[in-house]
Order: structure tokens, then sequence, then C-alpha cells
């Protein structure tokens, strides 16, 4: 995730919930352990875990079907910007301020290895679909691709701004990567060539996520737009929020039906894919949502918050 941001200062306390269709319902659990902004969260791909990484330094891991914390991951120095699972979920990554990425062993709960490479905070990380590589993406401008098993630094992107957000293609093919000057990249994984660059967002790109299809790709940013791209072309095809509440999180449904952003003004908006309508909007953080992710079987969204809390949302009342 990006630097420390604004937080919208609402002059009405809102009451949490979760409304669509005039259906309004509860959060089933809102966890507050880290007491630090909470910049990202992940699910394991079996869905029985919840991966956090907070400006306190830490990763946690945590049941989310109870919301009890299983175990507590420090070794970072600095503020931990992102985490993710490996495909088969035995590995966690996770990129923080202190420059490094750290690679977690999910079962034993230790680290295995520190990667240093980066010259700034990382602020991304990502692991292809075959889980052979792994990205990460920092201020210093460039991306550096990893072998998870033995922590060795395969290749480098450079870049010409600081990398705020990472995305493998479904396929492994494609790196999408969003930029602290406006743009989108998309690179050529087995080249390492710069493919496209993206162009239409006027603020930093907080967020990129391609559809489970690979036809679509998804982008937030600062300047409080969602958009939603032709991967094929590079052509912009829709924008889904446009208004001065920036946005700062994003991801697909597993089985591309939606599309999801977290915002500024302390909701999630969930729009359905095709169709492009707004079906949802989830309220009761008190503070920006700085991070999302669906279970891999579609029933949660999980959202963290500058509000030091994770919450986890039902969906299944979705249309």
């Amino acid at each position: 995730m990006g630097s420390k941001s604004t937080v919208f200062l609402a002059s009405v306390l809102m009451v949490a919930s979760t409304s669509w269709a005039g259906t309004v319902l509860a959060p089933l659990l809102s966890i507050d352990v880290h007491r630090a902004w909470v910049f990202s969260v992940d699910f394991s791909p079996d869905g029985t875990l919840l991966a956090s990484g907070a400006w306190d330094s830490t990763v946690r891991l945590w049941d989310p079907a109870s919301g009890e914390q299983l175990a507590l991951l420090s070794g970072h120095t600095g503020w931990v910007h992102d985490v993710a699972f490996s495909p088969d979920g035995t590995l966690l990554a996770s990129g923080a301020r202190d420059r490094s990425v750290r690679l977690w062993d999910v079962g034993g709960r230790r680290q295995l290895l520190v990667l240093r490479g980066h010259k700034a905070r990382v602020n991304s990380v990502a692991f292809s679909p075959d889980g052979t590589l792994l990205a990460s993406g920092s201020d210093d401008g460039s991306i550096i691709l990893w072998d998870p098993a033995t922590g060795r630094e395969l290749s480098l992107l450079p870049g010409e701004a600081g990398v705020l957000c990472l995305a493998f293609s479904p396929d492994g093919k494609l790196l999408a990567a969003g930029g602290e000057d406006n743009r989108i990249r998309l690179w050529d994984v087995e080249q390492g060539k710069l493919r496209k660059t993206l162009y239409g967002h006027w603020g930093p790109v907080r967020a990129v996520a391609f559809s489970p299809d690979g036809r679509y790709l998804g982008s937030c940013a600062l300047d409080g737009t969602v958009r939603v791209w032709d991967v094929s072309t590079g052509r912009q095809l829709r924008i889904l929020a446009q208004d001065h509440f920036r946005v700062y999180s994003l991801a697909f449904s597993p089985d591309g039906r939606y599309i999801a952003s977290g915002r500024q003004d302390w909701r999630v908006k969930i729009w359905e894919v095709g169709s492009w309508r707004e079906v949802a909007t989830l309220e009761g953080h008190r503070g920006g949502v700085l991070g999302i992710a669906f279970s891999p079987d579609g029933t949660l969204l999980a959202s963290s918050s500058a509000d030091n809390t994770i919450k986890l949302w039902d969906l299944g009342g979705l249309p």
C-alpha cells in the first residue's frame, strides 16, 4: 500500500451495516487487535486463514470464521504495506517500509527468508499464478522478480516512478503495475519488456486487479476513480466511480461477477461486472478502507482500514 493518507472525517456517525436493494445486514466480525492502520488483507487459497499487514510492523494470521488471532509474525522494522499468500498456501509474502520482502512458512508460523534489493519501501507483493515467481514493487521505481523457493533475484524491471501496486494476469504472462506517476504499466513477464502503458488516471494508482478470465483490468487511484480496461487493447472501458473521495483498494470476486473498491469515505462499493451497476455499499469503518479481499468461495469480503480494524462481510445476499 502507499503512504499515509488523509482520512475523511464524516459529520454523521455511520452505523456498521451492509446494504443492497434495501437489505441491511451487520458485519459478521470486527477485529481490533493491531491498534494501528491495517494496510492489507489476503485470504489463504483454502479460505481457512486471513493474513494482515499493518502500521505496527507486524503480520498476523487470523481465523476468518471466529476472528481469533492464530499467529503474530514479527521481523519487519517498518510499516507492512502488503501481504500475499502463495497459490498453494504454504508461503506468505510481506513487503514493508523497511525496504525488505519477507517470506513466511504458513504452517510453521516462522520466517523463512528476507529478500533485500529495493532501495526504498516495498509497497506491493504478488505471486504468479503458478507460484514460481514473486514480484515486489517499491518507491524506488523498480519491480523485482524473485524465486520464492530460494529467495534469489531473477530479474529487475526498471521504472520511472514509484510502484504502488502489482497484479499478475490469470495466465501469468502479464504483470500490471500501478505508479506514483498516475500510469499503469503492463509488463511481459517472460521477456521482461513493457507491453503497454495505460493513461487515464490523474492521481497515483493505488490498486490494480485482473478479472479471473483475464479480460478486464480494474484500477483505482487517489483521483477518486475506479476504472476498467480492456486488457487486449489497453482501451479504457468504464469509469465506475468519479468523485472527490480517494480510492485505495480494489478486487474482483473469484467468480468474476463483481468488482469491489475500498474508499476514503470509509465505505466499500461493489459493482456487477458487465452491467457495471452498483449493487452494494458496505458501511461500518471509521477510516479509509486501505485493503480488501474476497474469500476464495466469494461468500465473504474482508476489509482493512485506517480505523485500525479488519471487518468481515457476508455477501450471500448479493444479487
